[in-house]
Formats: C-alpha cells, structure tokens, sequence
C-alpha cells in the first residue's frame, strides 16, 4: 500500500466523522468517531481489513451522516485579526457543499463505480492535498501563517466548486405513464437532450394514454413495456438495471375522480406503493410527480402562493390520492433511506393534452363547432406551465435535487378560466363571448399560484416558455394539425360529460 493511500485511511478531519462502506461510500458514524462526531474533533477512517487501497467495508452502502463542520472560534490574538473571517468563510462553504457531493455520490451508479471514476479519485486526492494544507496551519500560529492561511481558503473554495458539479447522470430510467400527457413530453424532452439516458416506459394504456404520443422516438433510445404499476412481479422483472424512476402514472382529472374515486385510490396510492417498494428492493433512485393540489386552494384575492412548507388540505378525491402518495414517498425515505424526491407541478398545457382536460376540450370544441363550456362564472385561476418546462425542472430536479426534498414547479403564469376561454376564442377567429356557462364542479378550487424560488435559486432552473399567449398558440396549431390523434376520443368525452350534466 503506498504512503498516500494509507494516509488517507488514516487521516482525522476536524468537523466531521463518517464510517465508510463498499468502494469507499459514506455510510453512517465510525465506531471510534461517535464521540468525536459530537464534538467535532476528527474525521475518522478505519483501514480496510484486507489491506487494499480504499476504505473498510462496513455497513450499508448508500446511507450517510454528515455532522456540520464547527467555525472556529477565534483566540485571543486572533480576534483582531481579520484573517478570522477567511476562517468562517472556508468551514461554512464546506458545510454547505459537502452534504450536496455526498448525496450527489451516493447514488447506485455512483456507488458501483465510485473505485473507478476519475472524479472521485481527484475528490480523494485533493482532499488529501486539502488536509495536509489545513493540518500544517492547525499545527502552527495560524495568525502568522498569511501565505498558508490563503491557500486554505482557496482550497476550500476549490473544494466547493469539484462538489457543486458533481450530480446524478442516470444511464437507464424507467418513465411509468409514459404514454400519458405529461409523461410522454417528458419522454420527448429526455430523448432529444439528454442522448446518453435510455428511457424505459411503463404504461398501462387507459384511456389516457396513447401509444402514439411516443410513436417514432428511437426504439435503440425508448422501450416501452404495456403494464399495470400495481403488477408486483411486472416490476420485478423490469426494475433491475435502472438507476431511476420518474413516476408519472397517475389518474388525474377532477371530474372523473368526483364521478368514480377507486380508480384514483388504486393507481394514485397502491401503485405509488408498488413503485416504492420496487426501488428499495433494487436500490433506484425515485423522483414523484405530484400537483399543487395537494395544498388545496386560496382567495382569488389571497396574495399568498404555495410554497414547499404549505400545509396539505386536498379538497377532492384525486388530490387527496395525491396527497397520500406523496406522503408515502416521504415515509419510505426516513424510515427506509429510499432515495427520492418531490415534483409539485401548476397546470401544464401544450401538445399530447387528452381532450378531457380544460385547454384540449376548449380548442377541439371549437373545431367540431361546439361551443365551448366554462363552469360558473370561469373566474378560478390556475398557475398554467408548458409541459416542456415542466419536463426541464423535473430533470433538473433528478439530477442535481437533494435526497428526500420537495420542490415547486411554476412559471408564474396565473391566468382564470374565463381569460384563457377568450384567449382562445379570439386566437381562433371567434366572438370571445362565443360559450356557455355550465354548472360548476363540486368542490371547485378557487385558486391555484406557484412559488417556485427554491427550485430557482436551488437549482438555478428558468422557465424557457414565458410567453403564455405564445405558447397557447403553438397548443392551438398542434392540435389543429393533429385532428387524427385527437378525434377518436372526442366523441366519447363529450358523451361523459353531458351524461355528467356538463
């Protein structure tokens, strides 16, 4: 073994303390390190007990703690110097970072190849290179050391900028839902810029769904697999080999949800379960795509939007699905350590929208020469996004999102119904009066608006269609120009709704 690598076996770390697992993952408190992890003495490292370059192989991979590193407090002579601070800004960048590159690294692919991939071999090496720089200046008069004293401080900066870019990069995803609404575009989005992800789609084809939203992606790039999430033993076959699951299989629409909950209760809640239970077994990542109507709704003149620390208060069937499912993703990560994350989405629109839903009905409405429908008096507002906005955060969200937290998606682009109904009215060369008000949905949510600032500053996600209107014409042309995706189940819709009085 050389001098290097038993030196970093060795090595004591003020500030942290980890006990380490298979090819060298964080996997919880050291032994000798418990009581120096409480006072934040030392890191501790126990050498391997067959010698090998590495850490020892103890412990579950993937599970980790990290203690927050102390600011030092400054002595007496160095309370007049302002090298002090330099002091406070090197430990609390590697607090703040740290935690990010360990989670970061902690995922399955990671773990498989954490002794081979270059950048954990440079994070170990400059970490070595780190803890001889900062031990020397420990050691000494720390107040006379300048020259030292600044290289401490650049290498913790360099620290942070090596922990800021590692993230999550999944070669082997499975989508469910996939060939639904959202689910497909995500599938698109991962397809045309993400070229190195291979996309397995599970769906069960309801209603919702249609093989032909995902109909001529490349099949070496996009497999897709015709089944029920509930189906445990589907799972199974299928789960091994994947690094994560975007789970957006759901039933969505309020109207069907009032109308028949079991179908909600079944694939919202027991396949959530399902999925869950499948990533813990095979150690997947698992991202969830939820709605912000799982907080229920505000004032129309409520300046408030929802943020992640609003509480639940679902107001119908589907929500309250929702909100469980949720809620069982956040219990199998504390209670199992089962990688995941949240997704609350506004309401999306664009291309591959079923003709159920408020824009696609309003539109194909108009081009059957129905007039259009608006419950009430149309004056509820949703926070609308392009679903190629929310594909983008939900990427952004899997791939560099911490372990177990929730994120906001929205675009800040709150509209009510009767605005949206005229908007299209008169992009489609009609009286924007041209409509009739129905009876309005029982239990109807006033309204719903997005604070999406932690996935912003967060993750340093933007919204790239800002423009609603403009946005609201391309959904407008696609599916003028798709009357033959859309036809075949705008007969049977409208057949729902006026057997529902609507």
């Amino acid at each position: 073994m050389s001098r290097r690598a038993r030196r970093w076996q060795e090595i004591h770390w003020p500030g942290m303390a980890f006990m380490y697992g298979p090819h060298g993952m964080p996997t919880g408190s050291h032994s000798r390190s418990k009581a120096a992890c409480a006072s934040g003495e030392y890191f501790g490292r126990r050498p391997r007990p067959d010698g090998r370059d590495g850490p020892a192989m103890t412990g579950s991979a993937g599970s980790l703690r990290a203690v927050d590193l102390p600011i030092p407090t400054p002595t007496r002579r160095s309370r007049i110097s302002p090298f002090c601070f330099l002091d406070a800004f090197a430990y609390s960048a590697l607090n703040l970072f740290a935690r990010r590159f360990l989670v970061a690294m902690s995922s399955p692919l990671s773990i498989r190849q954490a002794s081979t991939r270059k950048p954990n071999r440079i994070m170990r090496d400059f970490a070595l290179t780190f803890y001889d720089e900062q031990t020397r200046i420990t050691r000494s008069n720390i107040t006379t050391n300048v020259g030292r004293r600044v290289r401490y401080c650049v290498a913790a900066m360099m620290m942070c900028m090596m922990m800021c870019m590692a993230e999550f990069s999944p070669k082997n995803i499975i989508v469910t839902g996939g060939c639904g609404f959202i689910g497909s575009n995500f599938v698109h989005y991962v397809v045309n810029n993400h070229p190195e992800t291979h996309v397995t789609v599970l769906d069960a084809l309801t209603y919702a769904g249609n093989i032909e939203n995902i109909a001529g992606l490349p099949q070496d790039r996009v497999e897709f697999v015709h089944g029920n999430i509930c189906d445990a033993e589907l799972l199974d076959r299928i789960a091994p080999g994947h690094d994560a699951t975007v789970h957006y299989a759901a039933e969505s629409h309020n109207d069907n949800s009032i109308a028949d909950p079991e179908p909600f209760l079944r694939t919202n809640v027991e396949g959530t379960f399902r999925l869950l239970e499948a990533c813990r077994k095979y150690g997947i990542r698992y991202h969830h795509i939820s709605t912000d109507e799982v907080y229920g709704d505000l004032a129309l003149d409520d300046p408030a939007r929802f943020t992640e620390s609003t509480p639940y208060h679902p107001s119908s069937p589907y929500s309250s699905t929702k909100a469980a499912s949720d809620l069982l993703v956040r219990a199998w990560t504390r209670t199992y350590g089962l990688k995941t994350t949240i997704s609350n989405c506004s309401n999306n629109y664009g291309p591959y929208q079923h003709v159920e839903k408020f824009i696609p009905r309003q539109i194909t409405n108009i081009l059957c020469g129905i007039r259009p429908k608006l419950y009430g008096e149309g004056l509820n507002v949703r926070d609308w996004i392009h679903t190629e906005d929310h594909s983008s955060a939900v990427w952004a969200i899997l791939t560099r999102g911490r372990i177990g937290e929730t994120y906001l998606i929205g675009a800040d682009g709150e509209r009510n119904n009767i605005t949206v109904l005229r908007m299209i009215l008169e992009m489609m060369g009609k009286d924007p009066d041209d409509f009739d008000h129905v009876r309005d949905r029982p239990g109807h949510d006033r309204r719903y608006a997005i604070d999406a600032t932690k996935l912003r500053t967060e993750l340093g996600w933007t919204p790239k269609h800002t423009d609603f209107a403009d946005g609201l014409k391309a959904t407008i042309a696609w599916y003028v120009g798709h009357e033959d995706w859309w036809r075949p189940a705008k007969e049977r819709t409208e057949a729902r709704y006026k057997a529902q009085g609507q």
